[in-house]
């Protein structure tokens, strides 16, 4: 990096790429909580 508008942009790419793995992360661990039934009590189906 030569100059601060370089670092801001990498800073940028940076933080941008870890939003995309920690969105990937959090979908695949509400995919997995929904199929178990677990979660708020307030979302399951009531049994009536």
């Amino acid at each position: 990096m030569t100059s601060d508008y370089g670092l801001v942009f990498f800073i940028k790419v940076a933080i941008f790429g870890a939003m995309l793995l920690m969105g990937n992360h959090g979908r695949k661990y509400a995919n997995g909580v929904a199929l178990r039934g677990g979660g708020c009590p307030s979302f399951k189906r009531r049994q009536d």
